[in-house]
């Protein structure tokens, strides 16, 4: 092998060798090689010259190689890694059985242990809705009683008012008995104030829905005309809807709110109960509850939402309508601070005011005018607070005064009263 050959067989092995670790079988000892002597070269033929061993890989197949071991490499990672993943999503699933069953456990050990619930004070009431209904003042309430006493009481207060009416003086035993009779009324709405939500002063908790719905079923039933199971159901549903309505018209409140507008609203709302209720009556119920004569009058109708307004109803009599209006723009000054000379300034707003009520001003006689029934008052409170609203933005009130006008929750009851 010539010098040139040895060489270039060397320095691909050496290459090679670099790159990959591969090694070259080594070549024969050229000194101990039997070389025979090469003949002599014949004219007009090629000599082949030798160009020495050749490499066993090239670079291409050495990154082939490597490849390969890398692809082998890391598909024996991803199965060891799918393997290890497997054995967790067992075991997670594993523990996730087993703290299943002890929640399960515990929670039947727990309920083996527990105390049972102790029962309900009192008994559940004839119509029952909402979560008044649970009330210990209202389970355990003698509605029996209360409707007896509502009967017994409504109909010497008819009696009183008649006599107011003809001129003549009552009887002093009615009024005696009619004091004893409140007195049994009163000792409910003790019970119930302050635990029944409403905007009403006086009677509002008394006039909830869920105590003037057993008072009438139950003063049915002592008349001998009981509401069937699908009226008491009719009437539970009523008291459901009375229940959300209440709850959104409270959550459409603001600061800026009168208090009159939620008291007039929640008249509407028990109005509306009220009338379901009696709608589905039967002629011969409903002459138990009704009387149309006094009707929704305000401290004399006992089953009426009516009794709701007896702190909140400020009369207004007088014998004309400019007598009215000069009275009105007076109790404003002085109730709710506002200098009268500011007032003279809107008085327009009040003749508006007065204009809306229309045939409501016509004289009456004076018993008449002491008769003030709550379907007038939802007609006499929308007006009023549209005044007063207006008269808050016409004189920008602030402090004080903004403040009483918001806080007043008193209806007006303005009426022309003929003279004797």
């Amino acid at each position: 092998m010539d010098s040139k050959t040895l060489a270039l067989g060397v320095v691909i092995g050496l290459a090679v060798g670099l790159a990959g670790g591969w090694v070259l079988k080594p070549a024969p000892d050229p000194q101990k090689q039997d070389v025979p002597s090469r003949p002599r070269e014949r004219a007009g033929e090629k000599t082949e010259v030798p160009t020495g061993p050749k490499a066993l890989y090239t670079g291409d197949d050495i990154d082939a190689a490597r490849a390969d071991e890398r692809a082998k490499a890391k598909a024996g990672q991803d199965a060891a890694v799918e393997k290890a993943t497997e054995a967790l999503r067992r075991e997670k699933k594993e523990l996730a059985s087993r703290l299943e069953q002890a929640e399960k456990d515990l929670a039947e050990a727990q309920a083996a242990k527990a105390p049972p619930e102790p029962p309900k004070p009192g008994k559940d009431p004839l119509v029952k809705f909402g979560k008044h209904a649970d009330m210990v003042e209202i389970r355990e309430a003698k509605w029996d009683e209360l409707a007896e006493t509502s009967g017994k009481m409504r109909l010497l207060l008819e009696k009183l008012m008649k006599a107011h009416a003809e001129g003549k003086e009552p009887d002093p035993a009615d009024r005696q008995e009619i004091m004893a009779l409140n007195r049994v009324l009163q000792g409910h709405a003790i019970k119930v104030l302050r635990k029944l939500p409403t905007h009403a002063s006086g009677n509002g908790e008394y006039t909830h829905p869920i105590s003037l719905a057993n008072l009438m079923a139950n003063a049915l039933k002592g008349a001998g005309k009981p509401l069937t199971e699908a009226q008491l159901k009719r009437m539970a549903e009523l008291g459901e809807d009375y229940e959300a309505a209440w709850e959104k018209a409270q959550a459409g409140y603001t600061e800026q709110t009168l208090k009159l507008e939620k008291l007039i609203d929640e008249l509407e709302l028990k109005h509306r109960f009220y009338d379901g209720c009696v709608g589905l009556m039967a002629a011969d119920q409903r002459a138990v509850i009704v009387n149309e004569e006094w009707q929704h009058v305000v401290g004399i109708d006992l089953y009426s939402p009516a009794l709701m307004l007896s702190l909140n109803v400020r009369p207004l009599l007088k014998a004309s309508r400019e007598e009215l209006r000069a009275e009105a723009l007076a109790q404003m000054s002085r109730g709710w601070k506002i200098e009268a000379a500011a007032l003279e300034g809107q008085a327009f707003l009040v003749d508006n005011w007065l204009t809306e009520l229309g045939d409501f001003l016509n004289p009456v006689s004076q018993s008449a005018a002491e008769v003030f029934r709550s379907t007038e008052a939802l007609v006499l409170g929308r007006a009023q607070i549209k005044f007063m609203k207006e008269l808050i933005l016409a004189l920008n009130l602030a402090g004080d005064s903004l403040k009483l006008v918001r806080g007043d929750d008193d209806v007006v009851y303005p009426r022309v009263v003929q003279a004797k």
